[in-house]
């Protein structure tokens, strides 16, 4: 296998900047990424790249990324919060270790009143899609823990990550940046246990997203056994077209997390955040919840999920489905 630092990554300038009329975009090595210079150009032109070596014209698609894409870096994107420096690399210690390779630096709006960063994390070896968007989320789900709060957006498999430049407006007239700060630092690349503590914060990490998507699974399964829950199924349907699960949840006094896409319910006892929306269901991974009969119940017996429809069942009607059921037909 190729040295990680001559791998190359998926380059382009700008957001506009597309292959639509077929070809290759261009490549930058790991080694060049992590040594980038601030370059100069407006937001339009920056350079950015996708942490991927799959890099044919529809590289900036996600779900090419997902079936084609093999990553090599962990990024992290934090604009909001004016987190000092060192903070972020406390952070980022605290779970790798102090070896661990990372490169951090400001981005091209950041002030000094207004500090933003990004930051890149070169692994020993390639991940498949879906394992480094589960290490991408783990990752960012440690900053939340820290009180730093990342733009998760980073998760997604083609989303482009911008490499460091300082546009003009935010150069003095001498030409230097008004504000800039950057580290390079560690030697060690990423791996399942570059650390004990990014070991077990993996490890925990994976159940819950084991633990979710055995949820989901239950879910579909029941749907395509049991399609017509009720006589008034339309009526359920209606329902669920009409109020989204994040209005419920919210209504009914859930906690909406840092990361905005889970929630604690009422019912559980704990600080965690057991709920999570999919859109159309929801599922929770709290014993508090199945024990009191929220949804459905997982087939193993730890966990629930239900749809708009249950929520409302459930905390209007005491889980009553037929007077649930009477007052929307009225």
């Amino acid at each position: 296998m190729n040295s990680p630092f001559q791998i190359e990554l998926a380059t382009g300038w700008g957001a506009y900047d597309s292959k639509k009329n077929g070809g290759k975009y261009d490549g930058l090595n790991v080694l060049a990424t992590l040594l980038q210079e601030p370059t100069s150009h407006p937001k339009d032109k920056a350079p950015w790249i996708i942490p991927s070596e799959y890099r044919e014209s529809d590289a900036r698609t996600h779900q090419k990324q997902k079936a084609n894409g093999k990553y090599w870096l962990l990024t992290a994107d934090i604009d909001t919060g004016n987190i000092a420096f060192d903070v972020i690399k406390a952070a980022i210690t605290d779970l790798f270790g102090k070896e661990q390779l990372v490169r951090i630096y400001s981005t091209g709006s950041a002030t000094a009143n207004c500090r933003k960063w990004r930051i890149l994390i070169p692994l020993d070896r390639p991940l498949e899609s879906e394992r480094w968007q589960l290490w991408q989320a783990s990752l960012n789900a440690w900053l939340i823990e820290r009180g730093i709060t990342p733009d998760r957006v980073l998760e997604r498999f083609g989303q482009m990550v911008y490499l460091p430049n300082v546009p003009p407006t935010h150069r003095g007239a001498d030409g230097e940046p008004l504000f800039y700060k950057n580290e390079l630092s560690g030697n060690d690349l990423l791996t399942e246990s570059s650390s004990q503590t990014w070991a077990d914060w993996l490890a925990l990490q994976t159940t819950i997203a084991n633990e979710h998507k055995r949820a989901v699974r239950d879910f579909q399964e029941e749907r395509l056994k049991n399609p017509k829950r009720l006589k008034g199924d339309s009526v359920i349907d209606e329902f669920n077209r009409e109020y989204s699960i994040d209005r419920l949840l919210n209504e009914y006094g859930y906690e909406l997390s840092p990361n905005g896409r889970d929630w604690r319910s009422k019912n559980q006892s704990n600080k965690s955040y057991a709920t999570r929306n999919h859109g159309e269901y929801w599922t929770s991974l709290s014993q508090s919840d199945t024990d009191a009969g929220l949804g459905r119940r997982c087939s193993s017996g730890a966990g629930c999920f239900g749809d708009a429809f249950d929520l409302f069942c459930f905390y209007e009607h005491g889980n009553d489905q037929a007077k649930a059921m009477k007052e929307l037909t009225q």
